[in-house]
């Protein structure tokens, strides 16, 4: 979609640190007028899309979201713009917990719900696992693909599948990422210290930690090494990133970025944010701090070295 895709050009130049916004001291506006443009203008012409997951060339990903009842008004905006992108993937599955829609459906908004004619896939699951639900049961179900975990609330412009499917045929061994940051392990404060280094696209490595939400490229392979839900949630039960960055290194996994753009986000009322909850994750004092180090305990309990030395 023409308007989305610019919106992101935009971003990215305002992000970019010698830019020439900075040099005109305009960049704070142009980030208000972006995110003004996304939250309030953007959604009225999404709305009358009606792009399909039948049509138009196809990668073989799946892409694997989940939602909350602070959240659900939104996201059929983040699922127009995956029906958006130039190459499409095979299915987009969103996992909702019966706890938060007991009525399933009936709970969503028709908007939502009216995208499962275009191929969205709505998952109702017992229980909540809460943000674990975007990866643990796709990897599960979908053995023989790829799949792209996205948080409910970014947009991705049109070439993102695209661009994150290419840089994972150019690595195939390793997971692909949009956001992150370099890390060492700091043997002073028992965790892990993010070095400052900038990232730049095409950039690899195993002291690369990634955001799990900003779309997200995994071999399911890694269902191999996957713990049971009940270990998962009582180690680290809000910190699924910490999670699969541990996985993916005991799977013999490496790290690479595509891209380490400032991603659009839908803005909700009354929304809580895993960071709101956590902490930065670079804190050693954080709760995200106090959950990688269990998790780190409980690999040493089963004779697995630490993944996060490097």
């Amino acid at each position: 979609m023409f308007l989305l895709d610019t919106l992101y050009k935009v971003n990215k130049h305002t992000a970019l640190g010698t830019s020439i916004w900075d040099k005109l001291q305009v960049k704070r506006a142009v980030g208000f007028a972006v995110r003004i443009l996304t939250n309030y203008v953007l959604p009225l012409p999404l709305q009358y899309l009606s792009e399909s997951l039948s049509r138009g060339e196809k990668v073989p990903v799946i892409i694997s979201l989940t939602s909350f009842p602070a959240r659900i008004g939104n996201v059929w905006m983040t699922i127009e713009s995956l029906f958006c992108q130039t190459h499409k993937p095979m299915s987009i599955v969103l996992w909702l917990s019966r706890d938060q829609f007991p009525n399933e459906l009936n709970d969503l908004p028709s908007r939502l719900v009216k995208q499962q004619e275009r191929g969205l896939v709505i998952r109702f699951v017992d229980g909540d696992i809460r943000s674990f639900k975007k990866f643990f049961y796709a990897f599960q179900e979908f053995k023989e693909s790829l799949v792209m975990t996205l948080d409910d609330d970014l947009l991705l412009p049109s070439y993102f599948l695209k661009s994150i499917y290419d840089c994972k045929k150019m690595h195939p061994n390793n997971v692909i990422a949009s956001f992150g940051f370099r890390f060492s392990w700091d043997n002073s404060i028992d965790y892990i210290r993010p070095t400052g280094t900038k990232i730049n696209p095409g950039d690899s490595g195993n002291n690369l930690f990634f955001g799990s939400g900003g779309g997200t490229l995994f071999d399911t392979a890694v269902v191999s090494k996957l713990d049971s839900i009940e270990t998962i949630v009582k180690i680290c039960p809000t910190a699924d990133d910490i999670y699969l960055n541990a996985l993916i290194r005991i799977c013999g996994f490496g790290v690479t970025f595509h891209m380490n753009n400032p991603l659009l986000s839908i803005k909700s009322r009354n929304n809580v944010t895993l960071v709101s909850h956590n902490g930065e994750i670079g804190d050693p004092k954080s709760i995200n701090a106090s959950q990688l180090k269990a998790l780190v305990s409980y690999y040493k309990s089963k004779s697995i070295n630490n993944p996060f030395f490097v």
